[in-house]
């Protein structure tokens, strides 16, 4: 029997056809390739199952874990600047209730220095009375500024006999010594003694 099919064109496409279909083939595969490495690329590590399962189990408000020896932080390059930092208030006044004497150095000359603080002293109101004997200067005083280097009184309504060179205005500035006495400055002048309570 003779074969006559060898006349006729096989059916399916023809090579041009199978190697335009085989190029857009890898054209595809290299695109998905490239797609999937920018992503693999861009995605965030994937983190244990065991890590993803303790920071579940870990609650809100547990402290946070403690770099080991060596380990910098931020906090150690920075002052706690949080909510609950506050700047120093300075002395309170209140505290130092009661008489108190002692001297103080002024051109050379040691001078006695008498002061009085009422209780509930606060800035701003009447505080009780200093008197420097040698002038002789009695006046009344009240709280004019509270810094943490010291209170500063105002001086007014000096006594009679105070001499004219008494003058009114702020400048007396105490400050409490480790010690419990009261570290005293002039600012005025540059005077400066201790006081130590007298009752």
């Amino acid at each position: 029997m003779s074969d006559t099919s060898g006349d006729k064109p096989r059916g399916g496409m023809s090579p041009a056809a199978w190697a335009a279909v085989s190029a857009i083939a890898v054209a595809a595969i290299g695109a998905v390739v490239t797609l999937t490495t920018n992503w693999w690329q861009r995605s965030p590590p994937a983190q244990p199952a065991a890590a993803v399962a303790k920071a579940a189990e870990t609650p809100a408000d547990a402290p946070a874990a403690q770099p080991g020896p060596g380990a910098s932080t931020l906090s150690d390059a920075e002052p706690d600047a949080g909510p609950d930092a506050r700047p120093d208030p300075g002395p309170d006044p209140a505290r130092w209730a009661g008489a108190w004497s002692g001297s103080f150095l002024e051109g050379g000359q040691r001078r006695r220095i008498e002061l009085t603080i009422t209780p509930g002293c606060a800035k701003g109101k009447a505080c009780g009375t200093i008197r420097v004997p040698h002038v002789p200067c009695a006046g009344d005083i009240s709280l004019h500024d509270v810094r943490p280097d010291g209170a500063e009184f105002s001086v007014d309504r000096f006594e009679p006999g105070s001499a004219a060179a008494c003058q009114p205005g702020a400048g007396e500035v105490f400050r409490e010594t480790p010690e419990g006495a009261l570290a005293y400055t002039a600012t005025y002048s540059g005077a400066t003694g201790v006081l130590t309570r007298a009752d």
